[in-house]
């Protein structure tokens, strides 16, 4: 579902009434800067932004170069036929081609089921197309960012505009002493993580979500290995 209720102007003006209309302590870029990463760092533990184009497919070509000033391979999340109401290609790796497809590399085109990702700038289709088509590719994207337009929207909730704003905020504070950032405004970065996890469910489970939350700081965290035992049992 996309929104367009917040603007990058008005998240910023939300950020500085957050600081109480404060424009002498933080200065311009510092905010802009802390609120760049709050959306960075949403996009990458929720993907959330994604964008889409259409792409030509050459007849014949299983190799298929991506425009890469727009699609990075590595950022594809999936491919469809002829528009985004079209069906949908199987994403797949090349080791998976490799085992499942004897002789795929010398095989006669027909209608493409399966893309992977092949090195930064470029998507292996199988089988190749047997006549030029067109797909439609959903991406990551890279943006928004403030410092572009301020009339751009960000596509998501306002319960998820409060956490990047949280996360904001919590940035910011380590400006006013290390006790403020990890004491005092740390909450405001756990409660950022729980509604990227919320967001995410598949996050949880990962260790970047792990290390942000601090599971695995810990040196004596239980751990499965049973302590080596000196000595011969009788």
């Amino acid at each position: 579902m996309a929104y367009a209720r917040t603007s990058l102007g008005e998240f910023r003006s939300m950020m500085k009434e957050r600081l109480g209309g404060n424009g002498v302590f933080w200065a311009e870029q510092e905010i802009n800067e802390a609120l760049n990463e709050a959306l960075c760092v949403w996009q990458l533990l929720t993907g959330d932004f994604v964008l889409s184009r259409n792409q030509t497919l050459p007849a014949g070509q299983a190799v298929v170069e991506l425009d890469t000033t727009q699609i990075p391979s590595m950022h594809v999340v999936r491919m469809r036929r002829g528009s985004t109401t079209g069906s949908a290609l199987f994403p797949i790796s090349i080791f998976e081609l490799d085992q499942g497809f004897y002789g795929r590399q010398s095989a006669t085109s027909g209608t493409p089921e399966y893309w992977a990702p092949f090195g930064v700038d470029r998507v292996l289709i199988y089988p190749p197309a047997s006549t030029t088509q067109t797909v439609n590719i959903q991406y990551y994207s890279a943006d928004p960012r403030i410092g572009l337009s301020s009339s751009l929207y960000l596509d998501i909730g306002d319960e998820e505009i409060q956490a990047l704003l949280n996360y904001a905020q919590w940035v910011l504070s380590f400006k006013e002493g290390l006790t403020e950032a990890f004491e005092n405004v740390d909450p405001l970065k756990e409660i950022f993580l729980l509604a990227a996890r919320l967001r995410n469910a598949k996050l949880r489970g990962t260790s970047l979500y792990k290390n942000y939350m601090g599971n695995d700081r810990d040196e004596t965290k239980p751990t499965r290995d049973a302590t080596e035992q000196g000595g011969l049992r009788k």
